[in-house]
């Protein structure tokens, strides 16, 4: 009787990341088969894009790893997403993030003598992302970033949010929701730690959440993912500066796929995570952070069918909210030098440097001798001006090294993510402030620094641009 091969274990069903282990088990060969047959298909493409033959092990299964696979297939974040939230008004405010992940199915058989039997049943569809994960995180434990919701006993189901969700970041400077000196919790509700981080006022950055739902009993249609993101803007006393500004998550926007509050979309894959924009420099739509403003959150709510208020959004907190506290530029800082960078979880974070500033440039020439007389001409002669050494060509670098200020325990673990990462970028104070150039950092060791061991402390950063200055030949 010939094979039923079945899937015994996939990688998790919500999403997984790219980097670290992605294993499918096929089992069910029987001793008239040769192998097992796994195809992948990735983006929707009809044509496998791998098929992978593998004999059966002691057990009679097969173990894959689709890592190496995913890899090709998963990019760093848009090239110009720190941006996000200037120009283009509202429409610039956020972005889904099709670029950082891939989408794929499975199909799985057996081989005889060469030739392939695919079963009926194909499998998927699957998501990875470009982040990473340990070697141990299998399966990989998506209830972190992923918000559950549940509906109520009530004729028309109220919003319950039975589980928050983390945002796609590793900053570790948590705020608890009794810890924030101020009086957000009469404003909105927040059950879980809040991400937090310094910043000044001529920053940028990006947040990222995973907005498809866990959609538990009992929920409304209309339920899907992230409805709007409520900014509180907060003076030093810790009250509320005004009425929130609420940013919808709306086509219109750069999200969605809501084109208003309510349509009740279902959420594709292309915008399964969605990014907004977040600083005090580039917030979305056309506000702007109020001069008076110590501090302020954002934080990603649901619709509710319930709310008496227009539009009718849950004052609470669906997936994990973010704190920016605002710095007030010191007199002696030097130019800014604000990083981001390709992080864990494959998005983006951000650290602003304010402290010592070197720039030095190194120059690496080319260079043959030439003879002073030209022998190819009439007759012998010399002019005291020909060159000698002369320049083929040049590897000119611009090299800078920039001090931070005196930081926690929390910022500098987010630092060594800077320091691991493979895609950073800087923004200069004392350039064009709206452009983001890539970099290279020079060194590959970090030292972890903590106020325990080293009391106050900084970091320096020495890095060149990734793009050498283009020279002439001499």
């Amino acid at each position: 009787m010939p094979a039923t091969i079945v899937l015994q274990q996939t990688p998790n069903a919500v999403f997984d990341m790219a980097y670290g282990p992605n294993p499918i088990t096929l089992t069910g060969i029987t001793s008239s088969e040769d192998k097992y047959v796994l195809r992948v298909f990735v983006n929707g493409s009809a044509t496998p894009t791998a098929d992978i033959r593998q004999t059966p092990n002691k057990y009679g299964k097969a173990i894959f790893d689709l890592q190496n696979i995913l890899q090709s297939y998963v990019s760093p974040p848009d090239k110009d997403i720190d941006s996000l939230g200037l120009g283009a008004g509202s429409a610039n405010s956020m972005r889904n993030t099709s670029s950082c992940l891939v989408s794929y199915t499975l199909s799985i058989g057996y081989e005889v003598n060469g030739q392939t039997t695919i079963m009926p049943t194909g499998y998927g569809t699957y998501l990875a992302y470009g982040g990473s994960k340990q070697y141990y995180e299998v399966p990989f434990n998506t209830d972190y970033y992923q918000s559950a919701v549940a509906g109520d006993d009530s004729p028309t189901p109220c919003t319950v949010v039975t589980r928050t969700g983390h945002a796609f970041t590793d900053v570790k400077w948590l705020t608890g929701p009794a810890d924030t000196g101020d009086t957000i919790q009469s404003l909105c509700t927040i059950t879980q730690n809040i991400a937090t981080r310094n910043v000044y006022r001529d920053d940028m950055t990006t947040v990222t959440w995973f907005q498809k739902l866990e959609r538990l009993n009992g929920v409304s249609t209309k339920v899907r993912g992230i409805e709007a993101f409520l900014f509180y803007f907060m003076d030093s006393d810790g009250n509320v500066i005004g009425s929130p500004q609420t940013v919808p998550n709306t086509t219109s926007y750069g999200g969605g796929p809501n084109g208003s509050i309510g349509d009740g979309i279902g959420v594709p894959n292309s915008l399964s995570a969605i990014t907004v924009a977040t600083g005090p420099y580039n917030t979305p739509g056309s506000f702007q952070v109020p001069l008076t403003c110590s501090h302020y959150y954002v934080i990603p709510v649901a619709y509710d069918p319930c709310s008496l208020s227009t539009p009718q959004l849950l004052k609470e907190d669906l997936l994990q909210a973010q704190r920016f506290n605002i710095l007030d530029e010191k007199c002696n800082d030097f130019e800014h030098f604000q990083f981001s960078w390709y992080n864990s979880v494959g998005f983006k974070d951000y650290f602003t440097f304010t402290k010592r500033v070197d720039h030095s440039s190194t120059t690496n020439r080319n260079r043959y001798l030439k003879e002073a007389a030209d022998y190819n001409s009439q007759s012998w002669s010399v002019d005291k001006e020909s060159r000698g050494y002369t320049t083929y060509s040049s590897k000119i670098e611009d090299i800078y090294t920039v001090t931070s200020d005196f930081m926690n325990d929390d910022e500098a673990a987010l630092l060594q993510t800077m320091f691991q990462s493979s895609e950073v970028k800087v923004r200069m104070a004392d350039k064009d402030t709206n452009q983001w150039i890539p970099i290279d950092i020079l060194g590959s060791s970090y030292d972890q620094k903590t106020n325990r061991k080293d009391k106050l402390f900084q970091y320096t950063v020495r890095f060149k641009l990734a793009h050498n200055i283009k020279s002439q030949r001499g």
